[in-house]
């Protein structure tokens, strides 16, 4: 594992929060779209002890995210799919 090999960590969990937002110009222009609506996403991950191990927020163009989510009596799947 890549991760582990670089940092001497391995992450367990992590949580991700989507929030729809509108890009400013300059995001808009960054990631070269004309479209503004966009995602943030923000990540928390944790190693199997609990200690924090990464944060991020990333800005997702709308155009080219599909996002899936399956449901089922004991769980729920979901995936996130980037066109190009």
């Amino acid at each position: 594992d890549v991760v582990q090999q670089m940092t001497g960590h391995t992450p367990y969990r992590a949580r991700e929060t989507y929030e729809t937002v509108k890009l400013t110009r300059e995001e808009a222009r960054l990631l070269e779209t004309e479209s503004r609506a966009a995602f943030l996403v923000k990540r928390v991950t944790k190693m199997k002890s609990g200690a924090l191990f990464e944060t991020a927020s990333m800005l997702i163009r709308g155009d080219r995210c599909r996002l899936t989510a399956t449901l089922q009596s004991d769980a729920v799947a979901f995936t996130r799919q980037l066109q190009r």
